[in-house]
């Protein structure tokens, strides 16, 4: 589970460990772990998918390569590159131009923390265009494991 990006306490361990052997057999049958197990996993990335501010502070300030206090369009760039793998050139200037209140090409915490509230409100995200809402899931989704790696494991 550590390797999912999870991290149960012992309590949640004895949890599922009693769900999967329910018999209490003092063994893992694949169907019941793979019954409980995907489940639990995908509980865990519908949680984990609200951003918190103090992980969106975290993320600015790690790629804010030149420790200005501002993210330039290249540091948002690799930001994208190292947590999503990849950003088309359409989602990065959406982006720029949505958060980039005063037009000077460079982000500071308080035009990028925009992002913030703005992943947390369904209908203006459902309000904006294609790419700009892509790269706000983006990053939104950014400290999650790949669900499409690790949950197509068990299936």
């Amino acid at each position: 589970l550590c390797s999912l990006g999870q991290s149960p306490s012992l309590t949640e361990l004895e949890l599922l460990l009693s769900k999967i052997d329910a018999q209490n057999k003092g063994t893992i049958d694949y169907n019941n772990f793979i019954s409980t197990i995907v489940p639990h996993l995908r509980e865990g990335y519908s949680n984990g998918t609200h951003l918190s501010l103090a992980k969106l502070k975290q993320t600015f300030e790690k790629f804010d390569l030149s420790e200005d206090g501002f993210l330039q369009k290249n540091e948002l760039r690799y930001m994208f590159k190292v947590t999503s793998g990849e950003v088309e050139e359409n989602e990065l200037n959406a982006l720029m131009e949505f958060l980039d209140v005063d037009h000077d090409g460079d982000l500071s915490w308080e035009e990028f923390s925009k992002a913030y509230a703005v992943v947390l409100d369904d209908d203006t995200m459902d309000s904006l265009s294609f790419p700009l809402r892509s790269a706000l899931r983006k990053i939104q989704y950014s400290g999650l494991p790949d669900p499409e790696k690790h949950l197509t494991m068990f299936i």
